[in-house]
């Protein structure tokens, strides 16, 4: 099956793993300046590097979780060290680093449809221009790939704004889920790529409000976010501290227009603590909607289809069921 991306331009053609010599598009002494820095970064161990990260850039210091970059001559080039899936899962964004290759430019809008194509092209792909990751209706997401996401360098991460996860197929032989996706890898995620407007996470569980509440201190650019659960496995553990956070913090969160949440009022009668809250912020914030989101199953023609509703709330009243 021949991958979907959207690709730059510029970057036709472009390898992820550049050898030593010239790199089209970046000059002559550019290239030079790479080529020394990339023959530095392969021969000195994952101990020097991380030594160079704590002690060189401000910015090394507080992107040490999976880069280390340090200064060549006017220029920053980085040495991206990548973990393993085994390291990853065992250490997580601190995990022992290997190899190391200069970062790509990488396609503006990636979308891998399933784990395969991300295993295979995700350091292709993914590089200092990317601005949009998104993960389609093939895709069993983990805290590794957030961890891999981030690893790949702080260009990345100050370039990306779209962050977007799409649970779409709950057939019989269905792999989509986030369900495994914990708190501390989406917060790992917030602090390292500050710039996210819009971030997607559907076909979640167990997330709680400590996750909502690094995207309203952390991106000050958010715009969108939505935290839905699984529908077969789905569990919302979110209580609304994170939306009485965010009317005490005013600053936070400034840009927000939509959030989706999940509906947690079984009964229909408002009286949970997580609808109070949406109440209590749509009524501050007047140009605020917040959707509470129930996602179900349908058999139909032999097999389950999604089924999704949600429930309007702005200036602090409910105004429809869609």
């Amino acid at each position: 099956m021949p991958p979907i991306r959207t690709r730059n331009k510029k970057s036709r053609g472009k390898s992820a793993l550049p050898g030593f010599g010239f790199t089209p598009g970046i000059g002559l002494g550019a290239n030079e300046r790479a080529t020394a820095a990339t023959k530095e970064c392969a021969t000195q161990s994952a101990g020097e590097a991380t030594m160079r990260l704590t002690s060189e850039t401000e910015e090394g210091r507080l992107f040490n979780e999976g880069t280390a970059t340090h200064a060549i001559g006017d220029s920053e080039e980085a040495c991206e060290f990548a973990p393993t899936h085994a390291d990853l899962a065992v250490k997580g964004p601190n995990a022992a680093q290997k190899t190391s290759v200069p970062m790509n430019r990488g396609l503006k809008e990636v979308t891998f449809r399933v784990n395969q194509e991300w295993e295979s092209y995700h350091r292709e792909w993914l590089g200092q221009g990317t601005k949009r990751v998104a993960f389609g209706s093939g895709f069993v997401l983990k805290d590794q790939h957030i961890y891999e996401l981030t690893s790949i360098g702080p260009r990345l991460c100050r370039s990306l704004t779209r962050f977007e996860f799409h649970f779409e197929d709950v057939g019989y032989d269905a792999k989509n889920s986030a369900q495994e996706v914990t708190d501390e890898a989406v917060i790992h995620l917030t602090k390292l790529c500050p710039k996210l407007r819009f971030v997607q996470l559907q076909g979640t569980s167990g997330l709680q409000d400590i996750t909502l509440e690094a995207l309203f201190k952390n991106c000050a650019d958010i715009s969108y976010v939505e935290i839905t659960t699984h529908s077969r496995h789905g569990n919302s553990r979110l209580d609304g501290s994170a939306l009485d956070k965010l009317r005490e913090h005013p600053r936070w969160g400034t840009k927000l227009k939509k959030l989706r949440l999940p509906n947690q009022d079984t009964k229909c009668d408002g009286r949970d603590s997580l609808t109070r809250a949406v109440r209590a912020l749509t009524k501050e914030r007047d140009k605020l909607l917040v959707q509470l989101v129930c996602v179900s199953e349908l058999k139909k023609w032999g097999d389950w289809e999604l089924e999704v509703l949600h429930t309007n709330f702005r200036k602090g009243r409910k105004q429809s069921t869609l």
